[in-house]
């Protein structure tokens, strides 16, 4: 190792940044300043950028390498990890960023692998973009992109490259990648330079089912629906269910066939799929939508249900964000209004839905589910009986509970950043009903679990009007 490394290092396993690039000078900047203080190195090998690119990654203290474009990102990555010194490599595009919330994670996870002899390499989360807003949901799949420097894990594949890194471990750990964009993907040219690649491997080996899965995935990026149905017809039933893109060729392939206009073939697809990946939320997502389509709004109130209870797809899938949350309140909320049947299941899962979103902190979740309550509620005012009364009730307890457990919170921020502003003394006196006096400090009002603030959250009620009971909060199964 270089003394200049290890001496950066302060001790720490290094870590080298690993690039392959080609006129990046929009994005390498971004890429660079999301891993300072992470990486110890910058590897860059340059295939021939005619912009700025390598003058920005020189400026950055990045070892850059000119080579000709060798027709193969296996090659080219490999070139990059020739050149890389750290004990450990991370591999990056310039149109990705590591998440800034895991620096710490990835350091962590580098330490703790090292001192106690850990796995060879990691699966880090690739949260790809597909809209600048994110109003298409991003979509994530794992990837192994960190992992320890030896001669043995090098490239395959000269698309879609992999590392032969044995045994990778999971992660949380994300890096987004921006070149999924509309404009960004169409400006670069990728599906006509990717299509060459894939079908130059499919001469030397044309029975490949991850190289047909691939030409799949690119046929229906580019708007050929038919032939990546097509393609994926003829393939899907010589991918292995065990292999790690199975689950991604199911989904692919009924995607296609709904594109297509065949509908019920996607339907018969995607039960056979959730037969084989029943916790896959993405399958159970678009079949929900599809039976909404079909005109099965009681099946697809179920689908829709059983999203939001088992949440968006484990790590081991690679799946959209939002699936098992936000996108499916959306959907039944949707449904709902042609629903006739019993409101109960939809209470529970609601319920469900709260807890969870409540204990993560995910306040615009549990706000959505709440709306969804409250919009039923009146809607079905005078049908609700039994069970789906009482969760009903209950569930308009804990959203004012919610909402005074945060107006508290905010109000104790308030005070202790301005404790000199009676008008928050004020407000303090009438929500907290403790004597806060201008300059006092917020340490003194009650705990929003007190009997203090129990007993001041409780409203008092219209006349008339039931007293929701307050049973204890039921646990999600």
């Amino acid at each position: 190792m270089p003394r200049e490394i290890e001496a950066e290092a302060g001790g720490r396993p290094t870590i080298s940044l690993c690039m392959i690039v080609k006129d990046e000078a929009d994005s390498l900047p971004r890429c660079l300043a999301s891993v300072t203080g992470v990486v110890h190195e910058v590897v860059v090998v340059d295939t021939g950028s005619t912009d700025d690119t390598v003058r920005i990654a020189e400026a950055h203290g990045a070892k850059v390498k000119r080579i000709r474009w060798p027709g193969d990102f296996a090659l080219a990555r490999n070139e990059s990890l020739e050149l890389a010194t750290g004990e450990w490599v991370l591999v990056m595009d310039a149109d990705e960023e590591l998440d800034r919330r895991d620096r710490g994670g990835l350091l962590a996870l580098v330490a703790s692998a090292t001192e106690k002899g850990g796995p060879e390499g990691f699966l880090l989360r690739i949260v790809n973009h597909l809209h600048p807003r994110d109003e298409v949901p991003p979509e994530i799949h794992s990837s192994v992109r960190l992992f320890r420097n030896r001669p043995a894990h090098r490239y395959s594949g000269s698309v879609h490259e992999q590392p032969q890194v044995p045994r990778p471990a999971r992660t949380a750990l994300r890096i987004h990648h921006w070149g999924y964009l509309p404009e960004v993907y169409a400006s670069r040219r990728k599906a006509a330079r990717n299509e060459r690649l894939l079908r130059e491997a499919l001469n030397r080996r044309p029975d490949d089912p991850y190289l047909l899965y691939s030409l799949a995935v690119l046929y229906y990026a580019t708007g050929r629906a038919e032939e990546a149905r097509l393609t994926m017809e003829k393939v899907i039933g010589r991918i292995e269910p065990v292999r790690n893109y199975h689950h991604r060729a199911v989904k692919l392939l009924a995607m296609a066939e709904e594109k297509c206009g065949r509908v019920g073939r996607a339907l018969e697809v995607l039960d056979w799929g959730l037969s084989l990946h029943p916790d896959y939320t993405d399958l159970l997502f678009l079949r929900a939508r599809l039976r909404k389509e079909a005109g099965d709004i009681t099946g697809a109130v179920g689908d829709a249900c059983q999203c939001l209870r088992q949440g968006d797809a484990p790590l081991t899938y690679d799946g959209h964000m939002g699936l098992g949350g936000r996108l499916a309140l959306d959907l039944l909320a949707d449904l709902l209004r042609s629903y006739s049947g019993c409101r109960r299941e939809v209470f529970e899962t609601l319920a469900q839905v709260v807890d969870r979103a409540t204990e993560s902190g995910d306040h615009e979740l549990a706000e959505r589910a709440y709306s969804l309550v409250l919009g039923e509620i009146r809607s079905d005012r005078g049908r609700l009986e039994g069970r789906s009364r009482s969760l009903a009730s209950r569930l308009v307890a804990d959203y004012v509970r919610m909402l005074r457990s945060r107006a508290v919170h905010e109000l104790r921020q308030g005070l202790e950043a301005a404790p000199w502003c009676e008008t928050l003394a004020l407000i303090g006196r009438s929500v907290l009903r403790s004597p806060v006096e201008p300059g006092s400090s917020a340490g003194n009002a009650p705990e929003s679990g007190s009997r203090e603030s129990g007993r001041a959250g409780r409203a008092r009620p219209e006349p008339g009007a039931a007293v929701p009971a307050e049973p204890q909060p039921e646990r999600p199964a």
